[in-house]
C-alpha cells in the first residue's frame, strides 16, 4: 500500500510537471510572438538593429545552464532526495523514502528521454521545413498577417491577449475571464470591440489578495533596509549561531 502511494504521487508530481512545463511554453510563446513577430508597432522597433555577439553570448551561457539543469534533472533529484532524508527523524522509515527517490530518479530519467526524443523530431521537422522552403523560396515581398485586409496596421496583429487566448478560453471559468464582442456590422463591420475582463475566480479572489498580501509583508520589512553594513553583519552571525545551536540539538 505503501509503494502504491508513493507510485500515485510520483506520478501526479509528473503531471504537474508537465502542466508547468506547458504554461511555461505558452508564456514564452506569448513574449516572443509579441516582441518578433508582426509589423512593427512603434518606430523605435522599425529603427532596431541585431544585437551584437556579446549580448547574444550572455543568453547563451543562460541557455546552456537551463540545459545543464534540464539534463541533470535525474541527478538532482536523487542529490536533493538524499539530502532532505537525511533531515528526517529517525523513527520514520527513511528505507521507504529512499526507494520512493529512487523510483523518482528511474521516473524522471524515462520523461526525459521522452522529452530528447520529442525534441529530437522537432529538430529534424524543422530541418525538413527549411529544406523545402530554400527549394521553393518565393522573391514576393508579402506583409505579415495581412489577415485579408488591403490597408492592414499594426492594430489588427496579435497582441498579449491574443497569444493567450486559447488558454483563457480553456482556463475562464477558474481563472475568471469574462469575453464581451461586439460588432457593428454584420458582413463588413465598420467597428468591432473586443474585451477580455477579470471578475471573480481564483485569480481575484485567490491569487490578488495573497499576493496583496504578500506585498504588504515586504514593505513592512522595509525596516530593516536601514543601510548599516555593521548592523547586516550582525544579523548574519545571529543567524549561523541559531544554525548551530539548532544543528547541535538534533
Amino acid at each position: 500500500m505503501q509503494g502504491l502511494e508513493s507510485q500515485m504521487a510520483l506520478f501526479g508530481s509528473i503531471i504537474a510537471l508537465v502542466l508547468m512545463g506547458g504554461l511555461t511554453a505558452a508564456a514564452f510563446a506569448k513574449a516572443y510572438g509579441i516582441g518578433f513577430l508582426g509589423e512593427p508597432r512603434s518606430d523605435s522597433a522599425s529603427n532596431a538593429v541585431e544585437p551584437g555577439w556579446l549580448n547574444r553570448g550572455c543568453l547563451l551561457i543562460l541557455v546552456l545552464c537551463c540545459m545543464c539543469l534540464a539534463l541533470g534533472v535525474p541527478w538532482i533529484f536523487g542529490l536533493m532526495s538524499a539530502a532532505a532524508l537525511s533531515l528526517f527523524p529517525s523513527c520514520m522509515n527513511r528505507e521507504a523514502g529512499m526507494q520512493a527517490a529512487v523510483d523518482g530518479s528511474k521516473l524522471l530519467e524515462q520523461y526525459l528521454s521522452l522529452c530528447l526524443g520529442v525534441a529530437a523530431l522537432i529538430l529534424a521537422l524543422w530541418l525538413l521545413r527549411k529544406v523545402l522552403l530554400r527549394k521553393g523560396r518565393s522573391t514576393r515581398d508579402e506583409r505579415t498577417w495581412d489577415c485579408g485586409f488591403q490597408l492592414g496596421t499594426p492594430r489588427i496583429q496579435y497582441s498579449s491577449a491574443s497569444f493567450i487566448e486559447p488558454l483563457s478560453r480553456l482556463f475562464a471559468a477558474i481563472v475568471g475571464v469574462k469575453r464581451q464582442y461586439t460588432q457593428w456590422g454584420e458582413f463588413f463591420p465598420s467597428r468591432a470591440v473586443c474585451e477580455l475582463r477579470l471578475s471573480g475566480g481564483l485569480l481575484m479572489g485567490v491569487f490578488a489578495p495573497c499576493f496583496e498580501r504578500v506585498r504588504q509583508v515586504c514593505n513592512s520589512l522595509k525596516i530593516i533596509q536601514h543601510g548599516r553594513i555593521n548592523i547586516y553583519i550582525l544579523n548574519i552571525l545571529v543567524v549561523i549561531v541559531g544554525l548551530l545551536v539548532w544543528g547541535l540539538n538534533l
